[in-house]
């Protein structure tokens, strides 16, 4: 049923067009069939959800048109009256065309409500116009051709196919361009018109091909839970971009260099580093500070503020990170700081020693033309923070960036600088501290006074570790080749066999460390040979008890490494001096240097190669040839000692009868972590007797008990 009300009205049919003339109301609660136009010159209220073919709004004159909401297969608007879109229930959509003819076509469009085009857009009305609210959505589910000179506050993209902007440079947006997605292609000759200040907003499913047409300059804005690699919404333009906000929870990537030259708010991670070799800057020239929201959000990577502000701080990469210059005299020729932040990553360079927090920072003061200024003509107070715990209802634990041995120990942490090879105290720092109004204390903070020079930065301890176990060490029994041209690798069958222990069995050697607390090993991969301990020494001559023992594992290739980290062992607990490297195996000789090595931290990159057979205690004679490769010699540690496997037998460091006896008497023990295995595959045979055997003019080792 068709109910029409018409208000002093002539209705008239013709040639399949439908007129109704002014003053008129088209209030219609049934199906209105229509094959032709229907042009409406009053209000309109319809009630049914969809209108097939054209739709045409046609009033003149200075009053106001009610335009019903519902869904149009094609509507135009045209005359001077003000289209009212009012009704919140539901919106105004066209399938195949939204139309409008000129600027005298005003658009009302009530903040609760919103057009949507699913087809083909001509806009040359305004929409809301002196106002920042009033929404057109393209949603279409094939590619959309939008165009014309209008004015739309707030043009929505959610179109998986795609938005293209044609007819040229037209297409005003007040307000903002939401891309959510889809995306929306632009050429320098066809392109929306972003009016000043306008808001280029971005989730992950939406994107731009090329930049936008712009007013001097816009904004930027990321949100949505995934992650975003930014695109052609920064502009080439240095001063394009006035205000950022990041609030996309995964992490916003930049893909370019960029300035933001008003106002900076993170309240999500912002990365500029796409990768370990690819790097970008955020440049921000403003004066103001850039906001952190709650939680977590930083700069991940380099941010350099070019606009200094003196006698304040200047908030950097983090809440937690500022840099101040406190008076005029104090700048010297630095017009820009750069700080990369780099949270949940290991100071650089690794071989450094002192325990420090899993984040690593560079500083850099910088002239007006980009070089770093001398050090020592400028003095700044840095502010630096870390992630010391999480936030248990919302973040897992690695985020937090203290170090297992460093945790209960924060407030003795200071801010340290890599100078002449190592990580030194720098400045003044004061005691680490939380804010009160930090309730799980997610972040631990500091300052530091009389900051003078560009450089790789850390925080952690300023004492402690003084030296790196750097060596190398082989052991006759697990060769499985020997002589000419044969690569000096080692057999891991007792790994492979899964006969290798998590934690130094309580037998000899290890038993000499008396500070063996379960040295349990990370992980027993199949590159470990088997365990060892290392000793330092103050003579390499005399019995007495040795100043350090570490139980480590032993590689494949002869490297050594701390069961915990299965990388070099760092040493702490001794003084810094020379010391006499001893190394025992459970059934091979063990061999000391006769040189002694400086432990100190000013040597910290030394390797101590036992390989060569040179600067031990009985030279390579203390030894057995194990190959000859890339034209130098190799020594490893001589197989056939079982003396520890037998808690009655004094220790005796010698391979004679007793050892060929006992290796013979538990031939056939087969997977088994057996101290007769002398060539460590995991079974004992008459191999493991030869090696005793060929050995056995060797009556004691050169390593005093």
């Amino acid at each position: 049923m068709i109910r029409i009300v018409l208000h002093i009205a002539i209705f008239v049919f013709m040639s399949g067009v439908a007129f109704a003339q002014l003053p008129s109301a088209l209030i219609s609660d049934g199906v209105i069939h229509n094959s032709g136009t229907v042009k409406i010159y009053g209000d309109a209220r319809i009630a049914q959800d969809t209108i097939r073919s054209i739709v045409e709004y046609l009033r003149d004159n200075a009053d106001t048109q009610i335009v019903a909401h519902t869904t149009y297969e094609e509507v135009r608007f045209n005359g001077r009256s003000r289209k009212m879109m009012i009704d919140a229930a539901r919106p105004v959509v066209s399938t195949k065309l939204f139309w409008s003819a000129d600027t005298t076509v005003v658009f009302e469009l009530s903040p609760l409500t919103w057009i949507e085009t699913n087809g083909t857009l001509r806009h040359e009305g305004l929409i809301n116009p002196g106002r920042r609210d009033g929404t057109m959505k393209l949603r279409g589910d094939s590619i959309q051709d939008i165009a014309g000179r209008g004015l739309i506050p707030i043009l929505e993209v959610i179109n998986d196919s795609g938005v293209v902007v044609t007819r040229g440079v037209g297409l005003r947006i007040a307000e903002r361009v939401d891309l959510q997605r889809g995306q929306l292609n632009v050429t320098s000759q066809d392109n929306l018109a972003m009016q000043r200040d306008a808001w280029v907003w971005r989730q992950a499913g939406g994107s731009l091909n090329d930049e936008l047409s712009i007013d001097q300059r816009i904004n930027v804005r990321y949100y949505g839970d995934s992650v975003i690699y930014t695109g052609p919404e920064f502009m080439r333009s240095q001063s394009a971009t006035a205000d950022l906000v990041q609030d996309a929870r995964a992490g916003v990537f930049l893909t370019r260099d960029v300035w933001v030259n008003d106002s900076l708010i993170i309240n999500a991670h912002l990365f500029t580093e796409e990768d370990d070799t690819t790097r970008h800057t955020l440049y921000y020239t403003s004066q103001k500070d850039p906001v952190y929201g709650p939680r977590w959000p930083e700069i991940n990577g380099t941010m350099e503020r070019t606009n200094l502000v003196v006698g304040r701080p200047m908030r950097m990469n983090h809440e937690f990170a500022s840099l101040n210059i406190p008076r005029t005299n104090d700048q010297g020729a630095v017009r820009s700081i750069r700080l990369r932040m780099k949270p949940k990553t290991t100071a650089l360079p690794l071989d450094d020693i002192l325990f420090k927090v899993d984040r690593f920072m560079q500083f850099t003061a910088l002239t007006n033309v980009g070089d770093t200024v001398p050090d020592s003509t400028y003095d700044m107070t840095m502010e630096w923070g870390w992630r010391a715990r999480n936030d248990t209802t919302f973040e897992s634990p690695n985020v937090i960036e203290t170090i297992p041995i460093l945790r209960g120990r924060e407030d003795q942490l200071v801010l340290l600088r890599y100078i002449d090879g190592s990580y030194q105290p720098y400045g003044f720092s004061r005691t680490p501290t939380t804010r009160s109004n930090d309730p799980f204390g997610m972040w631990q903070y500091s300052s530091s006074q009389f900051i003078r020079a560009s450089g790789d930065y850390a925080i952690g301890l300023s004492t402690g570790p003084i030296w790196v176990l750097n060596a190398r060490v082989l052991l006759e029994g697990a060769m499985r080749s020997a002589g000419d041209s044969i690569a000096p690798i080692m057999s891991t069958d007792l790994a492979q066999r899964g006969l290798v222990p998590t934690v130094a069995p309580r037998i000899y050697p290890y038993s000499l460390d008396n500070v063996l607390i379960g040295d349990t090993a990370i992980a027993i991969g199949d590159s470990i040979v088997d365990w060892v301990t290392v000793e330092f020494r103050n003579d390499a001559f005399s019995n007495g008890t040795p100043v350090l023992i570490e139980t480590v594992l032993l590689t494949k290739d002869g490297r050594l490494l701390d069961p915990f980290t299965l990388r070099p062992r760092v040493i702490s607990g001794i003084s810094a001096g020379l010391y006499h490297l001893a190394v025992r195996h459970r059934n091979h000789l063990s061999i000391i240097t006769e040189d002694p090595v400086l432990v100190d931290r000013s040597n910290v990159r030394t390797t101590v190669d036992f390989t060569k057979g040179t600067g031990l205690v009985g030279g390579a004679a203390s030894l057995r040839l194990i190959s000859t490769y890339e034209g130098r010699r190799f020594f490893g540690l001589a197989a056939g000692n079982t003396d520890g496997g037998d808690p009655n037998i004094q220790v005796a460091e010698s391979i004679d009868r007793g050892d060929m006896d006992r290796i013979w008497i538990n031939r056939q023990l087969i997977d088994q972590y057996s101290i007769f295995d002398t060539n460590l595959d995991g079974v004992v045979t008459t191999l493991d007797w030869n090696y005793s055997w060929n050995n056995r003019l060797r009556d004691n080792s050169v390593v005093p008990r």
